[in-house]
């Protein structure tokens, strides 16, 4: 795995979007996505929303026709966001991953 690095040369740390900055994308050797929030304290809940919308926006925008994988890691997780290991269906059938690592 490594970093993402645009072809503008943006760096993948704290990679601006119209979302908001994803703290960390990095690209595996097949060339499936990682987005990963970071998180110093105690995760909410509705940070899911957030991570489901950045990716949205790196399937759309830049990742196109491959998978696209998000990853929360934080020091502590609220109890109700620690069931959150699943996969999404979206509309178009390409399941994306979604991670909490506490």
């Amino acid at each position: 795995m490594r970093l993402f690095i645009e072809q503008t040369g943006q760096s993948s740390i704290e990679f601006s979007t119209v979302v908001g900055p994803i703290d960390i994308m990095a690209v595996d050797g097949s060339g499936a996505f990682f987005v990963l929030d970071l998180k110093w304290a105690r995760v909410p809940v509705h940070m899911i929303g957030l991570l489901i919308r950045y990716i949205d926006l790196v399937k759309q925008k830049i990742g196109e026709d491959r998978e696209v994988n998000g990853i929360i890691v934080s020091r502590e997780m609220s109890e109700n966001l620690s069931y959150v290991e699943f996969y999404i269906e979206p509309a178009n059938d390409v399941p994306r991953g979604l991670t909490a690592v506490g």
